[in-house]
């Protein structure tokens, strides 16, 4: 059995894509009996959930924030008690390791500062470092740039030099850094906790009387997931099926809701577009009694490197699924198969796939079926746990 620490900066034990795919894959090493513990150095507060203490043990991961969990709303304090967490978190590790060894360190943060010191600390108690990513670096991930300028080329340099390996989400991504610090690497797209997840049991609908239901569940940042192109596309499907409602799950920030919520009222969509936030508990219902599920992305370099969680669980619903080709998604789904893939920033494309689906939904539901039998095969966390933890002890 081995004991595995993971740093990140995310909510624990539940908040948004990051969060989920760390406690998912550390359910995986758990399942396939390793020790976890997922420390994060950034006090977030409640925003996902109702749990006051600053550690505990979450589905058999344990997790822990080394200051506390509670934050200050202030930046400047904001920034002090991160700090402060961030020595808080290093002692916590020493201290856990006297008490029996740390085996490896995940380090999921892209950060160079973060990534050398916990590099650091991990060759100072006789550790492993991997790190692990999900996502190009700013400027690339916030910007939408192709590149990361020169200083922060040589930060990387210097900060992955004692790695033992990357965990990284797709062959593109894994690239970009190998081509500054080559490093044994295993490429990990999806992680589906598919117990979560119960099979989407809706029968044949009535198209012109029962209210069929899109959604799209994501954090609903522009630059990432163009929720505007599934706007656009709205007017098309309801000159067919008026009866259509959209569900858009997630909290964007006050710019882009504003940016929302004027395209609604310009299209003319009220009546059938509601913005809602859902708990973490609430996710799974929902997919699994939505009609037809949602994702849309551009065509940006930020999407070449990544691979959308909520995909995973979308298909772990055994929902149909529709959602944009860019990136890599078309290596590990096949359109019509177990996903329906359009091309991106195409609303007319993307509103006539949909309508087609709704008007062939028997072969629809057949489609979806398949696509949480390839999640159950590929991306489990079983499956997703084996992986990394024969990755780490190779590596150790």
């Amino acid at each position: 059995m081995a004991r595995i620490a993971i740093i990140c900066a995310y909510s624990l034990p539940i908040g948004m894509a990051a969060t989920t795919r760390i406690m998912s894959y550390s359910k995986g090493l758990v399942r396939n009996g390793d020790d976890v513990t997922v420390f994060s150095y950034n006090p977030s507060g409640n925003k996902y959930d109702d749990l006051k203490e600053s550690q505990g043990v979450y589905e058999g991961v344990n997790y822990c924030y080394a200051f506390k969990k509670d934050r200050y709303h202030n930046k400047i304090l904001h920034a002090l008690e991160i700090l402060w967490s961030i020595v808080l978190t290093i002692k916590q590790i020493f201290l856990e390791n006297k008490k029996r060894k740390i085996d490896c360190l995940i380090i999921s943060d892209d950060n160079p500062l973060i990534i050398w010191l916990f590099n650091y600390l991990a060759f100072k108690i006789g550790s492993k470092a991997i790190f692990i990513f999900d996502e190009y670096p700013y400027p690339i991930r916030r910007k939408l740039k192709n590149k990361i300028p020169f200083w922060k080329v040589l930060s990387y340099r210097i900060a992955l030099k004692n790695t033992s390996g990357y965990i990284g989400m797709t062959k593109n991504l894994v690239g970009f850094y190998q081509n500054i610090v080559f490093r044994p690497s295993l490429i990990l797209t999806s992680i589906v906790d598919v117990d979560r997840f119960k099979l989407n049991s809706i029968g044949k609908f009535d198209s012109t009387g029962e209210q069929i239901q899109l959604t799209y569940m994501g954090n609903m940042e522009l630059s990432k997931d163009n929720v505007d192109n599934i706007l656009r596309a709205m007017p098309l499907i309801l000159e067919k099926y008026p009866n259509a409602k959209l569900l858009l799950c997630g909290r964007p920030n006050a710019r882009d809701r504003v940016v929302l919520n004027d395209l609604i009222k310009y299209l003319n969509i009220s009546k059938n577009v509601i913005i809602d936030f859902v708990k973490f508990s609430e996710v799974p219902n929902i997919l699994s009694n939505s009609h037809l599920l949602l994702s849309s992305q551009p065509s940006t370099k930020r999407a070449e490197g990544g691979f959308p969680t909520k995909l995973g669980e979308y298909l772990a619903s055994g929902t149909p699924t529709v959602v944009t080709n860019v990136g890599e998604i078309s290596k590990f789904v096949e359109d019509g198969e177990n996903v329906f893939l359009v091309p991106p920033e195409n609303p007319d494309l993307y509103a006539k796939k949909i309508v087609w689906i709704l008007s062939n939904y028997e072969t629809a539901q057949s489609v979806g079926k398949k696509g949480r039998i390839l999640i159950e095969k590929d991306f489990s966390i079983l499956s997703a746990g084996a992986k990394i933890k024969k990755f780490i002890t190779n590596s150790i």
